[in-house]
Protein backbone atom coordinates (compact mmCIF):
# COMPACT_ATOMS: atom_id res chain seq x y z
CA UNK A 1 0.00 0.00 0.00
CA UNK A 2 1.41 3.26 -0.79
CA UNK A 3 1.94 6.33 1.95
CA UNK A 4 -0.78 7.72 2.90
CA UNK A 5 -0.90 10.69 5.04
CA UNK A 6 -3.25 10.21 7.98
CA UNK A 7 -4.62 13.17 8.29
CA UNK A 8 -7.24 15.01 6.19
CA UNK A 9 -8.05 18.79 6.60
CA UNK A 10 -11.40 19.15 7.73
CA UNK A 11 -12.61 23.05 6.15
CA UNK A 12 -14.96 25.17 8.23
CA UNK A 13 -17.24 26.28 5.43
CA UNK A 14 -20.72 27.47 6.24
CA UNK A 15 -22.57 25.02 8.28
CA UNK A 16 -20.90 21.94 9.99
CA UNK A 17 -17.57 20.56 8.68
CA UNK A 18 -16.97 20.09 4.82
CA UNK A 19 -14.32 17.59 4.21
CA UNK A 20 -11.28 18.24 1.47
CA UNK A 21 -9.44 15.39 0.66
CA UNK A 22 -5.50 17.25 -0.76
CA UNK A 23 -4.73 15.88 -4.32
CA UNK A 24 -1.64 13.69 -3.03
CA UNK A 25 -4.25 11.98 -0.34
CA UNK A 26 -6.81 11.33 -3.62
CA UNK A 27 -4.24 9.76 -5.73
CA UNK A 28 -2.93 8.01 -2.67
CA UNK A 29 -6.58 6.86 -2.06
CA UNK A 30 -6.60 5.55 -6.15
CA UNK A 31 -3.65 4.18 -6.42
CA UNK A 32 -4.10 1.83 -3.01
CA UNK A 33 -7.44 1.02 -4.90
CA UNK A 34 -5.65 -0.07 -8.17
CA UNK A 35 -3.16 -2.57 -6.13
CA UNK A 36 -6.46 -4.23 -4.62
CA UNK A 37 -5.91 -2.84 -0.67
CA UNK A 38 -9.47 -2.93 0.70
CA UNK A 39 -11.30 0.22 1.51
CA UNK A 40 -11.37 -0.47 5.39
CA UNK A 41 -7.71 -0.78 4.93
CA UNK A 42 -7.62 2.48 3.04
CA UNK A 43 -9.97 4.37 5.60
CA UNK A 44 -8.17 2.81 8.47
CA UNK A 45 -4.76 4.75 7.42
CA UNK A 46 -6.13 7.64 6.58
CA UNK A 47 -8.09 7.97 10.11
CA UNK A 48 -11.39 8.53 8.40
CA UNK A 49 -14.75 6.27 8.26
CA UNK A 50 -15.83 4.56 4.92
CA UNK A 51 -19.06 7.05 4.82
CA UNK A 52 -16.72 9.79 4.65
CA UNK A 53 -14.65 8.39 2.20
CA UNK A 54 -18.11 7.65 -0.15
CA UNK A 55 -19.50 10.87 0.80
CA UNK A 56 -16.17 12.70 -0.78
CA UNK A 57 -17.16 10.54 -3.86
CA UNK A 58 -20.73 11.34 -4.26
CA UNK A 59 -19.70 14.80 -3.70
CA UNK A 60 -16.79 15.28 -6.10
CA UNK A 61 -18.15 13.32 -9.01
CA UNK A 62 -14.74 13.48 -10.89
CA UNK A 63 -13.22 11.75 -7.97
CA UNK A 64 -15.96 9.65 -7.81
CA UNK A 65 -15.76 8.43 -11.33
CA UNK A 66 -11.43 7.67 -10.61
CA UNK A 67 -12.71 5.97 -7.67
CA UNK A 68 -15.33 3.32 -9.24
CA UNK A 69 -12.44 3.13 -12.34
CA UNK A 70 -9.83 2.43 -9.96
CA UNK A 71 -11.80 -0.78 -7.90
CA UNK A 72 -12.51 -2.06 -11.74
CA UNK A 73 -8.59 -1.81 -12.55
CA UNK A 74 -7.74 -3.93 -8.57
CA UNK A 75 -9.65 -7.21 -10.16
CA UNK A 76 -6.29 -6.86 -12.65
CA UNK A 77 -4.44 -6.38 -9.49
CA UNK A 78 -6.44 -9.59 -8.37
CA UNK A 79 -6.48 -11.47 -10.97
CA UNK A 80 -2.45 -11.10 -11.16
CA UNK A 81 -2.27 -11.78 -7.26
CA UNK A 82 -4.00 -15.55 -8.27
CA UNK A 83 -0.37 -16.40 -10.37
CA UNK A 84 1.29 -15.99 -6.96
CA UNK A 85 -0.97 -17.50 -4.64
CA UNK A 86 0.56 -21.22 -4.61
CA UNK A 87 4.18 -19.76 -4.45
CA UNK A 88 5.80 -20.88 -1.21
CA UNK A 89 3.45 -23.90 -0.47
CA UNK A 90 5.04 -26.58 1.78
CA UNK A 91 2.10 -28.18 3.84
CA UNK A 92 -1.46 -29.59 3.09
CA UNK A 93 -2.14 -26.61 5.71
CA UNK A 94 -0.51 -23.62 2.80
CA UNK A 95 -2.11 -25.44 -0.11
CA UNK A 96 -5.38 -25.39 1.49
CA UNK A 97 -5.09 -21.75 2.37
CA UNK A 98 -3.81 -20.81 -0.66
CA UNK A 99 -6.56 -22.42 -2.36
CA UNK A 100 -9.29 -20.46 -0.18
CA UNK A 101 -7.15 -17.25 -0.73
CA UNK A 102 -7.52 -18.31 -4.84
CA UNK A 103 -11.06 -18.49 -4.68
CA UNK A 104 -11.73 -15.18 -2.57
CA UNK A 105 -9.74 -12.81 -5.25
CA UNK A 106 -11.43 -14.79 -8.48
CA UNK A 107 -14.75 -13.77 -6.55
CA UNK A 108 -13.83 -10.26 -6.09
CA UNK A 109 -11.95 -10.02 -9.40
CA UNK A 110 -15.56 -11.07 -11.17
CA UNK A 111 -17.40 -8.61 -8.83
CA UNK A 112 -15.01 -5.55 -9.71
CA UNK A 113 -14.84 -6.35 -13.59
CA UNK A 114 -17.62 -8.85 -15.10
CA UNK A 115 -16.70 -8.27 -18.55
CA UNK A 116 -13.85 -9.67 -17.97
CA UNK A 117 -13.53 -11.87 -15.04
CA UNK A 118 -17.16 -12.92 -14.92
CA UNK A 119 -18.30 -16.12 -15.23
CA UNK A 120 -21.77 -15.35 -16.73
CA UNK A 121 -22.99 -14.71 -20.07
CA UNK A 122 -25.66 -13.58 -21.98
CA UNK A 123 -27.34 -15.72 -24.54
CA UNK A 124 -30.24 -13.62 -27.18
CA UNK A 125 -31.65 -16.06 -29.44
CA UNK A 126 -34.27 -14.76 -31.69
CA UNK A 127 -36.54 -16.88 -33.40
CA UNK A 128 -39.34 -15.99 -35.73
CA UNK A 129 -42.16 -18.55 -36.93
CA UNK A 130 -44.41 -17.81 -40.10
CA UNK A 131 -47.66 -20.15 -39.40
CA UNK A 132 -49.42 -18.55 -42.15
CA UNK A 133 -48.42 -21.70 -44.29
CA UNK A 134 -50.15 -24.06 -41.99
CA UNK A 135 -52.74 -22.53 -41.30
CA UNK A 136 -53.48 -22.28 -44.75
CA UNK A 137 -52.79 -25.81 -45.36
CA UNK A 138 -55.56 -26.47 -42.41
CA UNK A 139 -57.91 -24.72 -44.20
CA UNK A 140 -57.66 -26.37 -48.10
CA UNK A 141 -57.62 -29.82 -45.78
CA UNK A 142 -61.22 -28.41 -44.42
CA UNK A 143 -62.13 -27.46 -47.63
CA UNK A 144 -61.49 -30.69 -49.53
CA UNK A 145 -62.57 -33.05 -46.69
CA UNK A 146 -64.71 -36.06 -47.56
CA UNK A 147 -67.53 -37.13 -46.01
CA UNK A 148 -67.21 -40.53 -44.78
CA UNK A 149 -70.39 -40.68 -42.66
CA UNK A 150 -72.63 -44.27 -44.27
CA UNK A 151 -75.68 -43.65 -46.51
CA UNK A 152 -77.66 -45.85 -44.37
CA UNK A 153 -76.96 -43.98 -41.64
CA UNK A 154 -77.77 -40.93 -43.47
CA UNK A 155 -81.19 -42.66 -44.82
CA UNK A 156 -82.58 -43.85 -41.30
CA UNK A 157 -81.76 -40.29 -39.84
CA UNK A 158 -84.08 -38.82 -42.54
CA UNK A 159 -86.58 -40.92 -41.57
CA UNK A 160 -86.25 -40.18 -38.05
CA UNK A 161 -86.48 -36.55 -38.56
CA UNK A 162 -89.50 -36.51 -40.50
CA UNK A 163 -91.14 -38.69 -38.29
CA UNK A 164 -90.33 -35.61 -35.80
CA UNK A 165 -91.48 -32.95 -38.25
CA UNK A 166 -94.85 -35.40 -39.19
CA UNK A 167 -95.52 -35.43 -35.13
CA UNK A 168 -94.71 -31.62 -34.93
CA UNK A 169 -96.75 -30.20 -37.56
CA UNK A 170 -99.69 -32.61 -36.56
CA UNK A 171 -99.34 -31.46 -32.65
CA UNK A 172 -99.51 -27.86 -34.02
CA UNK A 173 -102.47 -28.65 -36.19
CA UNK A 174 -104.25 -30.05 -32.86
CA UNK A 175 -103.82 -27.26 -31.44
CA UNK A 176 -104.99 -24.42 -33.47
CA UNK A 177 -108.23 -26.28 -33.93
CA UNK A 178 -109.04 -26.41 -29.87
Amino acid sequence: MGAIRPSIEVMKVGRGNKLKLTQQQQRAVLGCVRDGDSMDKICTTLNISRSTLFYYSKRDPIFGKKLEQARVEAAHSHADKLLTVYDNTETMTDVKRADGISKNLQWLASRRNPQVYGDSFNVNHTVTLDIRKAIDEAVDRAAHAIDVTPKELLESDLDQNNEVKSICSSDSKEETKE
